[in-house]
């Protein structure tokens, strides 16, 4: 509990951090919930807290009690590597780290070492390159003419018209349809490490949707089908993470592990690739390695690689 206590408390004086200038754009607030999402071995109800504080801006006297809060429950060496890993992976968020975010790391590094608590206000300096970074990679997740939030509503409406077209009979509302369609370019996402989605991977992807999540024959094609389309345009796999955590419960979560699994299967094998981006998105949706572990021990020996 206590370093899960310290990661919560990180997570609240990024926000402080983030919001050290006295305002945030749209893009910027969700860019803020995208990082914080990442914090490793953050709880489901620590990211609810933080999801809801992020709205809120932080004045100055606030601020400086959530540093301090911070700074005071780090205790030992652990909780101090702790600390520095999330930073880091954070730093190098999207791939970059340059000189500005390992001049950043080390006077956060000497400020935990040396128990400096005034230094944590570098927070809100360093802090705005990986937030700015994060908000560039979603721009560029962009279509051409549409917004990340245009293309999930394209597809949406696409697979609503497929089912409506089809005269399939279903009940669902919004929030389904975007649970289905998050749950299909996840798949598809999977299905494309290898550059490719062949008949086999195709079939299985509706063969998932449909037995793992309980649709019929005619909704996992429409959803297949559409997302694979688009499967093409830019993913913000984790925007599409968070989002779909948000629509979810851990117990739907982890069945989805096997069905990511059963699509990575379809061409007869799970690449290592296929493994290791399967980890990820486990990872990003808050389930431990035991889960990942056993839904992969599911798959038959013969069909993956070691």
């Amino acid at each position: 509990m206590t370093q899960q206590r310290v990661v919560l408390n990180l997570g609240h004086a990024l926000v402080a951090a983030a919001w050290a200038d006295g305002e945030l754009s749209p893009k910027e607030l969700q860019s803020l919930k995208d990082l914080l999402f990442r914090l490793p071995g953050l709880r489901p109800e620590h990211w609810a807290e933080l999801e809801r504080r992020a709205e809120l801006a932080v004045d100055a006297r606030e601020r400086e009690r959530l540093i301090q809060n911070l700074a005071q429950s780090i205790d030992g060496e652990e909780d101090r590597c702790l600390v520095l890993d999330a930073i880091d992976q954070l730093l190098r968020t999207d791939g970059e780290f340059g000189e500005s975010e390992r001049e950043a790391m080390e006077k956060i590094r000497r400020a935990i070492q040396h128990n400096e608590t005034t230094v944590w206000q570098e927070l809100k300096s360093f802090f705005r390159s990986p937030l700015q970074r994060r908000a560039h990679a979603a721009a560029q997740a962009e279509l051409p003419q549409k917004r990340l939030e245009e293309l999930n509503h394209t597809i949406l409406r696409e697979v609503a018209d497929r089912i409506a077209e089809e005269d399939m009979s279903h009940d669902f509302d919004e929030r389904e349809l975007k649970r289905l369609c998050l749950a299909g370019g996840l798949l598809a996402h999977v299905a494309e490490v290898d550059r490719r989605v062949d008949e086999g991977e195709r079939a299985v992807m509706v063969e998932a949707l449909r037995d793992g999540w309980g649709l019929s024959e005619g909704v996992a094609c429409a959803v297949s089908e559409v997302v694979l389309v688009h499967s093409g345009d830019e993913l913000d796999l984790h925007r599409s993470l968070r989002e779909f955590f948000s629509l979810t419960t851990e117990a739907e979560r982890i069945s989805f592990l096997d069905v990511l699994f059963a699509v990575a299967a379809g061409d007869g094998r799970v690449s290592l690739q296929e493994q290791e981006e399967i980890r990820l998105i486990s990872m990003g949706l808050k389930l431990s390695n035991v889960h990942y572990v056993a839904a992969k021990t599911r798959v038959p020996k013969e069909k993956r690689e070691f």
